[in-house]
């Protein structure tokens, strides 16, 4: 039985090696943060190719599903003729076809799915490089079908889910028409446009693209001393204190504000931080920073 069942479960595997392929593509493409992308445009040709892919997320989002679909449906109809194969072998072959089922959906799971996008997100920009030129190819091969997956999603998207959203007050072609009007000076305009669409760029960043992780910044737990920096002084100079009793970030002492640094009791001298959810825009935040 097992040399019957043996091109299908190398037809299994091939399929879940597809599978992880994907999975991992797509979680470590999406995780990258605004500057990794930036990175990938000055990069390889490989890094180039996965930033233009980025660039139509939509496009790439529905080709990665569409091709892990395709791949995961293949493997399940795979399974069920291996497991009806196992079945008609003979007596007490029924339990067996139910657990090799069953141990198929959980293999798929774990090594499709959760391990592969686990692996990614670790090393993000450097899978991304390595992933973009077949990822480009079986997008492209999915292209002819594009249209009828964008009609089915905006179709979902309108009748499931409408999403209604403010018309906004000014588009920023209004306001590059206005700066157009205001000068003459050829270098003065660009440089205009310049400062609109970094502003502009501002209202669509996330915070958490611009966020550092834990392990990249020095956070002290009060009583702060300067015994505790060890020589070291933050870049930023900002030198952030945590809560007695956590890791949370409870304050920063502007270092740079200070004339004078004592060589005891820092904590004393920290502001308060300002607490947003990881999905306000910069924009946002920095408004209200000001304000603060």
């Amino acid at each position: 039985m097992l040399l019957e069942l043996a091109p299908w479960l190398i037809a299994m595997l091939a399929l879940i090696a597809c599978s992880a392929f994907f999975s991992a593509s797509e979680a470590a493409l999406f995780y990258l943060r605004w500057p990794d992308r930036k990175r990938l445009a000055e990069g390889t040709a490989s890094q180039q190719l996965a930033a233009r892919l980025l660039n139509d997320p939509d496009r790439l989002l529905s080709g990665v599903l569409f091709c892990n679909l395709v791949v995961n449906m293949l493997y399940f109809a795979i399974t069920s003729i291996a497991g009806l194969q196992i079945e008609r072998a003979g007596e007490g072959s029924r339990s067996l076809s139910i657990g090799f089922s069953t141990f198929s959906v959980l293999v798929v799971i774990v090594m499709a799915e959760m391990v592969p996008k686990s692996l990614a997100v670790l090393r993000a920009y450097w899978l991304a490089g390595l992933v973009a030129r077949p990822l480009a190819l079986a997008v492209r091969l999915v292209d002819p079908v594009m249209p009828a997956l964008r009609t089915a999603n905006v179709l979902s998207q309108r009748l499931v889910w409408p999403g209604f959203s403010k018309e906004p007050y000014m588009e920023v072609s209004d306001l590059e028409r206005a700066i157009e009007l205001s000068t003459t000076d050829a270098d003065l305009i660009e440089q205009e446009r310049l400062v609109l669409r970094n502003i502009v760029l501002l209202s669509e960043i996330r915070v958490d693209e611009w966020m550092r992780p834990r392990t990249r910044f020095l956070a002290f737990r009060p009583p702060v001393s300067v015994d505790d920096l060890d020589g070291r002084r933050p870049a930023s100079g900002y030198l952030l204190v945590t809560e007695p009793d956590s890791e949370e970030v409870a304050g920063a002492i502007p270092l740079r504000d200070l004339a004078r640094l004592p060589r005891f009791d820092l904590q004393k001298f920290a502001e308060p931080v300002l607490i947003v959810p990881w999905c306000a825009t910069v924009a946002d935040v920095l408004e209200k920073m000001v304000a603060q």
